[in-house]
């Protein structure tokens, strides 16, 4: 009887140790799937949040008297694109890394037009770009420390989205002009929501883009400057101007 009460106990013993392990083994195995369902839905999480990121632009205004640092909120920093100052100082300065060269700057102003181009317009500029800079050239003796700078005449902004421009190239070799060129161009442009890296963003902060832009060459007759005739124009509509502020006072 001694023997046959042992033999229980420890059969009795063996099956609790048994379901222990058992239930150990289940807890262990609810824990592993519940955290790899924890981590993949913490994968899946990661990789939306990545694919979604974007950096709102915005500007810092820092108080005169106080030294003080706000951050503009999103709705100024809209009113700022809409703002023609603001789309003038784009357009110019796209224009002047598109338009110019000068061989100390050539690499930052090619990267400044590729960061403010939309794909299409780029892959145009870069079609195109050494056609334009080359034959600006191809009358000059052997290419003497050659540079273009750009002039603006006029701009226009003939829709909020678009600009038409009238600007001189001085071609200058060795540092003497040897020859200008007139040109219009029209160009139309948008701000956009854009990705950008962090070096990119702090050239163009706004998302500005240009979208489609048309160069032409104008004929000037021999003897004609319209640089000359513009300056004239400016003169004449100050002077009329003086004339009507003395007559109003």
């Amino acid at each position: 009887m001694k023997t046959n009460s042992v033999d229980t106990k420890m059969k009795s013993w063996y099956q609790d140790r048994y379901v222990v392990a058992s239930v150990q083994r289940n807890i262990l195995l609810l824990l592993t799937l519940l955290l790899s369902i924890g981590i993949f839905i913490s994968l899946i999480l990661v990789k939306y949040i990545y694919e979604n990121k974007s950096v709102e632009p915005y500007l810092i205004n820092v108080d005169k008297k106080t030294g003080s640092a706000t951050i503009v909120e999103s709705e100024s920093v809209r009113s700022f694109t809409a703002s023609e100052v603001v789309r003038e100082s784009f357009v110019v300065k796209y224009i002047r890394a598109r338009e110019g060269y000068k061989k100390e700057t050539d690499s930052d102003d090619r990267n400044l037009v590729r960061v403010l181009s939309s794909k299409d317009a780029y892959s145009y500029y870069t079609t195109m770009e050494n056609k334009q800079s080359t034959s600006d050239f191809l009358d000059s003796e052997k290419f003497r420390n050659p540079s273009i700078q750009i002039g603006i005449r006029s701009i226009a902004f003939t829709s909020p989205r678009s600009a038409d421009l009238k600007i001189v190239k001085r071609i200058i070799i060795d540092g003497a002009q040897v020859r200008k060129k007139f040109f219009r161009i029209r160009l139309t442009f948008d701000f956009f929501d854009l990705d950008l890296p962090l070096e990119d963003r702090y050239l163009n902060p706004f998302g500005f883009q240009i979208l489609g832009y048309d160069s032409s060459e104008e004929k000037v007759a021999d003897g004609y400057d319209p640089e000359a005739e513009d300056l004239k124009n400016k003169t004449a509509n100050s002077n009329k101007n003086s004339q009507q502020n003395v007559q109003q006072k």
